[in-house]
């Protein structure tokens, strides 16, 4: 899917069809129904924190979600 890093500090992944990318978190990879709602609470469950953007080359990337507690490990070092 043909994506972007945008915002100050490229802070935000936007898709040329953000619903794409949307439906595909949602959907295929968190597996929630239509009109679920994604709480942190469910994130936990998950065993999911955090959302990783990985280089592979220099226009190749893939988004990797992270394990509970790697966001603090990523923020204190």
């Amino acid at each position: 899917m043909k994506s972007k890093i945008c915002q100050d500090g490229g802070k935000a992944l936007m898709s040329y069809s953000n619903k794409e990318l949307g439906e595909w978190i949602l959907r295929e990879v968190l597996k929630l129904d239509d009109g679920e709602l994604l709480t942190y609470e469910k994130l936990q469950i998950l065993g999911i924190d955090s959302v990783r953007i990985d280089k592979i080359d220099d226009t190749n990337f893939e988004i990797n979600f992270s394990s509970n507690g790697s966001f603090e490990n990523f923020i204190e070092n």
